[in-house]
């Protein structure tokens, strides 16, 4: 039996946890030298459980932990599904849940301290690939895209990307 069991459910507030590499696929160099000194992450500790969460793929008995009890069990990077599309999807099935809002975490941060516009708007479109990169592989995954409104012909630029992912 599944969490929702023979309901509809759509789960409203669910969020990837992205990793330092989360955006690069969608960045130009030139782009990465200027946001990522922005993201102030220095090696450590996230480091360990991101590279934990990533060795237990293939392990039958590491993915068994960690998807044994996803509600109670571990949150953050850790969580299965966190920022593995393959595992959200798992989750989605182990739930029973119809569809799924995904928010980012923390990944629009430095675009928006950026304090330059030009930052601002190529950081988001990166945010905003990604996460329609993180949800395409599944329909019941719906990616909240991000179109800030300082400047209102390239936040309608944001939305009509965003849409077209």
């Amino acid at each position: 039996m599944t969490y929702a069991d023979g309901r509809v459910v759509y789960d409203a507030d669910s969020h990837v946890m992205e990793t330092r590499e989360w955006l690069d696929p969608f960045m130009d160099d030139d782009l990465k030298s200027k946001l990522r000194p922005l993201y102030g992450h220095k090696p450590g500790r996230i480091d360990k459980i991101l590279d934990e969460a990533k060795s237990r793929k293939g392990d039958a008995e590491a993915e068994a932990k960690a998807f044994e009890n996803p509600i109670a069990g571990p949150k953050g990077w850790i969580a299965a599904g966190a920022f593995d599309a393959d595992e959200r999807v798992r989750v989605l099935d182990q739930f029973g849940f119809s569809g799924q809002l995904v928010f980012g975490t923390s990944s629009l941060g430095p675009a928006r301290a950026a304090n330059d516009e030009g930052l601002l708007y190529a950081g988001v479109r990166a945010h905003n690939e990604a996460m329609a990169s993180f949800c395409r592989n599944d329909a019941r995954l719906y990616g909240v895209a991000y179109a800030p409104l300082d400047n209102p012909q390239r936040a309608l630029e944001e939305v009509n990307a965003a849409l077209a992912a």
